[in-house]
């Protein structure tokens, strides 16, 4: 989705650049030969192009932004993550078995219908069922260049102290200097937002 709209405000961004650059060489070569009435049509012409340029440029980038933060993207699109979550409850939505002992490798990887596949980066999720508990791990964005991660999870017992993330992220892999910095916040019953960065 964000892929989609920057590209779409690229596109109309060099089309206006294109217009503007063209009316004011236009009005630059013909200012003296055209009448005052023309003068005003181009000039105000320029100005709400300018102007609806602008507006859209900000409402593109203020959505983009908005659909970066974990909580309104989850707000968003809370009733399709609840649908992949009772696909994968009712068996409807399988996936791989992972054969690592790791907390997180261990689980399912499970590939979402195609329609659903902008929900998690890469178009998986991954799934771990451990004594009747069942984890749903969504892949929401990567920070910087790759060092740190903001994940979407669903944890049916409710118990954020055994998010198996979390276990994975501190105490499993080995930490260079600094210990990771998490942010985990509640976003409603059995849903979490997960920020791990190194």
């Amino acid at each position: 989705m964000l892929r989609l709209e920057l590209g779409f405000l690229i596109l109309f961004a060099t089309f206006i650049v294109w217009k503007l650059l063209r009316d004011i060489k236009n009005l630059w070569r013909n200012y003296s030969r055209l009448a005052l009435g023309r003068t005003s049509i181009l000039f105000y012409s320029l100005l709400f192009l300018m102007i609806g340029s602008l507006l859209f440029l900000m409402i593109g980038v203020n959505q983009a932004l908005y659909h970066h933060n974990p909580a309104n993207n989850f707000n968003a699109y809370v009733k399709h993550r609840e649908e992949i979550v009772a696909l994968i409850h009712s068996g409807q939505l399988k996936g791989e078995k992972q054969s690592s002992t790791d907390n997180y490798n261990r689980g399912i990887e499970i590939s979402l219908p195609e329609k659903l596949k902008g929900l998690s980066r890469g178009g998986k999720v991954r799934a771990i069922a451990n004594g009747g508990v069942l984890e749903v791990i969504f892949i929401h964005t990567y920070i910087g260049f790759g060092d740190g991660t903001r994940y979407l999870i669903y944890r049916s017992d409710n118990d954020e102290r055994k998010i198996s993330l979390l276990e994975r992220k501190i105490s499993l892999l080995p930490v260079k200097q600094n210990p990771p910095f998490v942010d985990l916040k509640k976003l409603k019953n059995r849903w979490f937002s997960l920020e791990v960065s190194y």
